[in-house]
């Protein structure tokens, strides 16, 4: 790798912390014992094809019927960011966000589908692999969607551990069932069936295995080996909340990033926030999950962080203010033991566009 690309991801790794310094204070990046500085802790969330129009801080939220309480105050407290570059799908943004590259430079150019193998070359260095080489932690769960190749996977990538990563958007996971597309052809479902992919974990240097598999129903039985639609972001949820646990006890620096499946159709809300809106829409779910893994972050006394989130891809919708443009937030706590510092919403120059 050229130094300027090493340059570049550092700055893309670290952007956070670029667009906080005006307001970040010296005790942030200080440890409680020496005064050395201390590395932050990066807390990356990514949701799925949230209009950046639906949310408080860009003119949506309750002016649209549907108020964005938790995403408003972290912007209130942090900065908002407009300025993006887009790509056209799933597979090129987060090819992007992990790259800190132009997709075409990777190859990862389109949706990627299950059965198609390949993914994002062994080669590239990505915002995980840079980050071990200044002795981080690092963590995926959720979305990757850049390939079904054991070289593509997370684990693969520069990430320590992957749990319940998904390597598609979400309605590929109905494709097999014949409730959904009851005039496939029985070969095609099938092919469909056999080669898709369900949760996937593993750690580094180790094969990744197959959790459960995924379908379009309201089940979630893990112990009978499927989990449906509506529920794969509660295990995302938890997955984030269980390693912020544990790496609140180490003094080690940690990179985690958390990608909901959701707003992708179909919309199949997890059943505790059905109609739950004031609108009476389904679409609660990932500001409470985002919320609850940013809470964890938060209060945690061990730990700093500066969290961003962000949407990896736009609604299929053409309603106004759904183009490809960042969400706001990047939250960073203060230094150990010490309160919250001033929050502070980041957006790197990545974002993308409408998703597959």
């Amino acid at each position: 790798m050229s130094l300027g690309l090493h340059k570049q991801l550092w700055g893309l790794a670290l952007g956070a912390l670029v667009a906080c310094g005006g307001v970040a204070h010296a005790q942030d990046t200080q440890s409680s014992s020496g005064g050395e500085e201390k590395k932050p802790n990066i807390l990356l969330i990514v949701s799925d094809d949230t209009g950046w129009g639906d949310l408080g801080p860009y003119l949506g939220g309750a002016a649209r019927g549907m108020p964005t309480p938790n995403f408003d105050k972290l912007a209130e407290e942090g900065m908002v960011f407009t300025n993006f570059y887009g790509q056209p799908s799933c597979t090129p943004g987060r090819a992007a966000i992990q790259t800190g590259r132009i997709p075409n430079r990777s190859g990862m150019t389109t949706v990627a589908f299950q059965g198609q193998g390949g993914g994002l070359p062994h080669a590239e260095w990505t915002l995980a692999s840079v980050l071990k080489k200044a002795d981080y932690n690092t963590y995926f769960t959720g979305k990757w969607h850049l390939g079904e190749a054991d070289y593509a996977l997370p684990n693969a990538q520069g990430y320590d551990v992957m749990k319940y990563v998904f390597l598609y958007h979400l309605n590929a996971y109905t494709y097999p069932d014949p409730k959904w597309f009851p005039a496939m052809s029985p070969k095609l479902r099938e092919m469909f069936q056999k080669v898709t992919k369900g949760a996937l974990s593993g750690k580094a240097g180790e094969p990744a295995k197959e959790d459960w598999k995924v379908n379009g129903e309201y089940v979630n039985t893990p112990e009978k080996g499927v989990v449906g639609i509506p529920y794969l972001d509660e295990y995302v949820e938890n997955a984030a909340l269980e390693f912020l646990d544990e790496a609140a006890k180490s003094d080690k620096p940690f990179f985690i990033n958390v990608n909901f499946m959701k707003n992708h159709q179909p919309n199949m809300p997890a059943p505790e926030f059905e109609h739950k809106s004031i609108s009476k829409s389904k679409y609660a779910t990932p500001s409470w999950s985002s919320m609850r893994v940013w809470a964890t972050s938060s209060r945690s006394s061990t730990i700093s962080v500066s969290p961003t989130t962000r949407s990896s891809s736009t609604p299929w919708t053409t309603a106004p203010g759904r183009m490809s443009t960042p969400m706001p937030v990047i939250r960073r706590s203060g230094a150990r033991r010490a309160p919250i510092a001033k929050a502070v919403a980041a957006f790197p120059p990545w974002c993308v566009g409408p998703d597959m």
